[in-house]
């Protein structure tokens, strides 16, 4: 037997030996080494070791001390500290940590939610799989209801969910939870084959997330790699989020990759984002920065109000900001959309009085297809947004924006489309800033209907563009707009959009950058 053996086991007992006997200041890096739980053993709590509190958070080494925080909701409000990674895949079906029942109409019936706060310790936990097929009430995921609580540093993979209502891989119904360092890694979310409620919502990490108690929230540095199936709404990082009473959300740095297919319904009102599928403010903010999104879709829609990033932005006022944020897109084969609203970046949005929209310096290539699902005159597709409205008192800003969207719309009459805007209006004293965008991408619109354009299908009301301009490419789109002209959008040829003294008053010191034989990137 070795010393090092000797010496690493007595390392371990004396952990053990100071856990139990009350010492609230353990080393992390004793026991982030893996000897505590090389020896520790289940002790009467439960779980590994500790007491809850914030100090001596319970400490968990197993998958069967996992499991009985999942049993356990007396166990709820405490602190948790996970030691090492974790195989959940012989639990059966087990109870999220944090219940819900909550109608289709989206009332909660009853609710016990995790209010304490659970630190991975940047381990993973891996193999869960859960299956609520057979009850559209219950919230579902690996935390299903929290509510004031913290989790970070965890990473959850291989990961296989079924199930109806507010269900996700990490958090179905997220209030006022922070979040910081947790990942979703080549996990599936899956509606139910067969199933049939309105209402449902699906996403890769958080199903629901609320912020409406005044404070400032962050959903950033997370790496979420997902397929799966939905019904009504679905999002690659989020389904729905509400943001009230003056409060904010950043969301930066999160890479999302996403496969959806098939997403039917039969409900008009349906909505899908790689992204978020449906952000609500009323009276708060977001900032949505430097994200990085690849979303592959094949699926049937009827409503659409879909977008690669986001599918539909509510405003009731907000403050919403969209920054350096990066899209790929293949949704070269969907099966039907049988609505309109469909954008690369946005599918629909119409803000209220007081709002402040920026869309800047966001990028995205790809393929978008619209296929002939029956429905004529559907209208509003674009490489960027689908439709947006600058009412009164709204002031919007889309600048310095780059996309490279190849597009094919097969919808018999369809009204708008274009290369970048499919439906674009301003009124009264809204302000539309629009300016130094770009579209380069081939088009395929068979049947057109009335308006289609390289940059905008449809224009109502006035640009402000000062001295900025927008381009299109003239080869794949004879007019910039599809029903006027405005002095600040003009054609380029392909070759001439790969020659930075063709883009006037462009920034291509600061903000863009052409390599040559390529087209404009943003720095």
């Amino acid at each position: 037997m070795s010393i090092r053996y000797v010496l690493t086991n007595l390392l371990g007992l004396l952990v053990a030996t100071l856990l139990f006997t009350g010492c609230n200041s353990l080393s992390t890096a004793v026991l982030e080494s893996g000897n505590f739980c090389s020896v520790e053993t289940t002790q009467t709590s439960g779980y590994a070791g500790g007491d809850g509190s914030a100090s001596t958070p319970y400490l968990i080494c197993k998958p069967s001390e996992f499991a009985h925080l999942m049993q356990t909701s007396a166990d709820w409000t405490a602190n948790f500290q996970l030691l090492a990674d974790l195989d959940l895949s012989s639990l059966s079906n087990p109870t999220p940590v944090g219940t819900m029942q909550i109608t289709n109409a989206g009332a909660i019936q009853a609710s016990t939610p995790f209010t304490g706060t659970f630190d991975g310790g940047h381990f993973a936990i891996s193999g869960l799989t859960m299956n609520q097929s057979s009850d559209y009430t219950l919230v579902s995921g690996l935390f299903g209801y929290t509510q004031n609580a913290t989790i970070k540093n965890l990473t959850i993979k291989n990961a296989a969910i079924v199930a109806m209502n507010y269900s996700a891989v990490f958090i179905g119904y997220a209030l006022d939870t922070t979040v910081s360092d947790v990942s979703v890694l080549n996990s599936t979310i899956n509606y139910p084959s067969g199933g049939t409620t309105a209402g449902s919502c699906t996403a890769g990490y958080i199903a629901k997330y609320i912020v409406d108690d005044g404070s400032s929230r962050s959903l950033s540095n997370a790496t979420v790699t997902v397929t799966g199936t939905g019904y009504d709404v679905w999002g690659g990082l989020l389904g729905f989020l509400t943001v009230t009473n003056s409060s904010s959300v950043e969301m930066a740095n999160n890479s999302v990759t996403t496969t959806l297919s098939p997403l039917t319904s039969t409900n008009s009102g349906n909505t899908l984002g790689g992204f978020v599928a449906y952000d609500k403010i009323d009276t708060g903010t977001i900032n949505v920065h430097d994200n990085t999104v690849n979303s592959t879709l094949s699926v049937t829609i009827n409503g659409a109000f879909s977008g690669a990033f986001v599918g539909t932005l509510e405003c009731n006022p907000c403050t919403a900001n969209f920054d350096s944020n990066r899209v790929t897109m293949n949704w070269s084969n969907p099966a039907t959309f049988n609505g309109g609203y469909v954008g690369g970046f946005l599918g629909v949005s119409g803000p209220a009085s007081g709002s402040v929209v920026s869309f800047t310096k966001n990028f995205v290539t790809g393929s978008l297809t619209i296929p002939d699902g029956g429905v004529s005159g559907r209208s509003g597709f674009g490489g960027f947004i689908g439709d947006a409205a600058v009412g009164n008192g709204v002031t919007a800003t889309i600048e310095n924006n780059g996309v490279q969207v190849d597009m094919t719309i097969l919808v018999p009459g369809s009204s708008y489309s274009g290369g970048f805007i499919g439906s674009l209006s301003q009124s009264g004293t809204g302000v539309l800033n629009f300016g130094d965008n770009y579209l380069v991408g081939a088009q395929n619109v068979t049947s057109p209907g009335s308006y289609h354009g390289g940059m905008i299908g449809y224009l109502s009301g006035t640009l402000t563009a000062g001295s900025m301009h927008s381009y299109y490419s003239s080869d794949d789109y004879a007019a910039g707009i599809g029903n006027t002209t405005d002095a600040s959008v003009a054609g380029l040829t392909r070759a001439q959009m790969q020659d930075s003294s063709n883009f006037s008053s462009w920034d291509f010191a600061t903000v863009w950058q052409i390599v040559s034989g390529q087209y404009p990137t943003l720095r």
